[in-house]
């Protein structure tokens, strides 16, 4: 895959939780793993270790709503080089 693949929406709490484990399933399983974005799969392929980093912002706002957002990131350079 070259390039980015994005998909954003506002879902209930437990499909976010839904997909999060689905994910989460994907890497606790030993090869491939498969994320469905939309109506496409992408196959990607991560080594035992990987990067993790998760980043929380709280922005307290004056005059319009608080927000809260939780970012996760992994990141690795694929075992398998195609």
């Amino acid at each position: 895959m070259a390039g980015r693949i994005t998909q954003s929406e506002e879902v209930e709490r437990k499909v976010a939780a839904d997909r999060l484990n689905a994910l989460a399933g994907e890497f606790r399983d030993d090869g491939t793993v498969r994320v469905t974005i939309g109506n496409k799969t992408v196959e990607l392929h991560p080594p035992e270790e990987v990067e993790y980093s998760i980043d929380v912002v709280e922005t307290k706002r004056r005059f319009r709503r608080n927000r809260e957002n939780i970012r996760i990131e992994l990141s690795w350079k694929p075992e398998n080089n195609d």
